[in-house]
């Protein structure tokens, strides 16, 4: 018999390759195989997410979230995809409850502050960031989303130092070594 852990690896391999259908077929099974599991209803979710099926993403980080309330993982990605849907408000809602939780969950500072960006408030935007960097070391989604915002505020210096964060964190970051071209 197959576990859990190989549909959902598998679904994984299947993700990278761009094969969202197969993989979200994948990842159902891995969540037949264990129904409590968080990460495989997470992947389903992104599999989805993928395939342009945001109400079916959104129904099962719901579901995974009416399984597990405290799971600020599932909280995140929810706002991620409400964030990404441009209902700001609801965003910093769940990035806001994701911190109550745990304050050193840097991609919830780093979407706030891309809120702030988005909404003109540029002082709190930066606050964010810096609190985001200080609690994420070895996070490379924090850097280069913290690079990217360097960037469009034209700091170079900044950019740069958080481009190259990023890649001696994950050498296979994807589109780092052009961004660090700047």
């Amino acid at each position: 018999p197959v576990s859990w852990m190989a549909r959902n690896n598998y679904g994984l391999v299947l993700m990278n390759r761009g094969l969202y259908e197969e993989a979200s077929k994948n990842f159902r099974l891995a969540v037949l195989l264990k129904p409590s599991g968080m990460l495989a209803r997470m992947n389903l979710a992104r599999a989805y997410e993928c395939m342009g099926m945001t109400d079916g993403a959104m129904a099962r980080l719901n579901d995974a979230l009416k399984q597990d309330p405290s799971n600020v993982r599932v909280r995140y990605e929810i706002g991620r995809i409400q964030f990404a849907q441009n209902r700001l408000a609801d965003a910093r809602t769940c990035f806001e409850q994701v911190l109550r939780k745990d304050p050193s969950f840097g991609r919830a500072l780093v979407s706030l502050g891309l809120i702030a960006e988005k909404e003109g408030r540029m002082e709190e935007a930066l606050d964010h960031m810096a609190k985001a960097l200080d609690v994420s070391e070895n996070d490379p989604e924090v850097f280069y989303a913290a690079g990217e915002f360097m960037y469009r505020r034209d700091n170079m210096e900044k950019a740069l130092k958080c481009y190259l964060r990023t890649a001696e964190l994950d050498p296979f970051f994807p589109d780092i070594h052009n961004d660090i071209v700047i």
